[in-house]
């Protein structure tokens, strides 16, 4: 995300957001294992729906803690049973990993190019 986010956004208003959702009950398990979880550790579908609801239509989100996003793109919300959270962009690793990651940034892919 951090490498498409703005450029797709700055350039066709396509907004590149990234929903990360903490355990969602889905068939990828057997019944037996998520049984053994507590009820009130799965986030249900339906707020996994209404994020990305939000994202479709475009929204400033504001997250269960009433965090208000700045921007309609290049934002992580993160899903945890009935609320769901904006994370800040963590800090790259060290230096070598920044450098990593800013270099695959598409506008500096497409510099290079020309």
């Amino acid at each position: 995300m951090r490498s498409i986010a703005e450029w797709y956004y700055t350039s066709d208003r396509i907004r590149v957001n990234a929903l990360c959702p903490s355990i969602v009950r889905t068939e990828i398990l057997p019944d037996a294992v998520w049984d053994k979880l507590p009820e009130n550790a799965f986030t249900p579908l339906n707020v996994i729906t209404k994020v990305v609801l939000m994202f479709i239509d475009g929204e400033i989100i504001t997250d269960s803690n009433g965090k208000m996003a700045s921007k309609v793109y290049g934002e992580t919300v993160v899903p945890s049973s009935d609320k769901f959270y904006l994370n800040d962009m963590p800090e790259f690793c060290d230096e070598l990993h920044g450098s990593v990651v800013q270099g695959t940034e598409v506008r500096r892919m497409i510099d290079a190019l020309e």
